[in-house]
């Protein structure tokens, strides 16, 4: 695809979410006029099918707030929850 080409792909995407957002139409059915919006609800609005990342998310914070970090603030503990989670996206 030619950068002209990917320009005027772009710019018809852009204007049918401008369309979608403008459509007075708050219901689901309107994705149906909307075929790119339509692709991207769909991977992005999908719940996950598994509670395995909610669960090493919850073992985790077992590993921080332990009996001697109980004086942890909401803040401290957030912080250091994304910190050990977040470590190996370098």
């Amino acid at each position: 695809m030619h950068d002209s080409d990917s320009e005027v792909a772009d710019s018809g995407c852009k204007v049918e979410a401008l369309q979608f957002l403008s459509d007075p139409s708050h219901e689901l059915e309107q994705l149906k006029k909307y075929p790119v919006v339509a692709t991207v609800f769909v991977k992005y609005n999908t719940s996950v099918p598994s509670s395995a990342p909610v669960e090493r998310l919850f073992s985790q914070a077992g590993l921080i707030l332990t009996p001697r970090r109980n004086r942890l603030s909401d803040e401290s503990f957030k912080t250091l929850l994304l910190l050990k989670k977040n470590k190996n996206f370098e």
